[in-house]
C-alpha cells in the first residue's frame, strides 16, 4: 500500500487482516479489548493510568509497524499489568 509520494505505510492491523482475515482480527480484539476496558475503568475509579497508557502505547505502535518487537511487548505487558481482577 503506497501513497502518491511512494511512501509505504505499514500497520500491524492491516497486515494481520490481510494475512489471517476476520478470525485473526477477532483474536487480536480478544487480547486487546479486556485490558483496554480495564485500563479505562482503573483510570476512572483509581486514577491509575499505567494500564491505559500501556495498552494505548501498544495500539499506537501497531499503527506504524507490521510486527511485534520488544518495545510493543513492553507496552502490552504494562497493559496486562493492571488487568488482573484482584488488583
Amino acid at each position: 500500500m503506497g501513497s502518491k509520494k511512494g511512501i509505504v505505510w505499514h500497520s500491524l492491523y492491516l497486515h494481520l487482516a490481510v494475512q489471517t482475515g476476520a478470525i485473526g482480527v477477532i483474536a487480536l480484539a480478544f487480547i486487546v479489548v479486556p485490558p483496554l476496558f480495564r485500563g479505562f475503568t482503573r483510570a476512572r475509579s483509581l486514577g491509575e493510568i499505567t494500564t491505559l497508557l500501556g495498552i494505548l502505547g501498544f495500539l499506537v505502535i501497531g499503527l506504524s509497524v507490521t510486527g511485534m518487537d520488544g518495545h510493543s511487548g513492553f507496552f502490552l505487558g504494562l497493559g496486562f499489568l493492571g488487568s488482573r481482577s484482584d488488583s
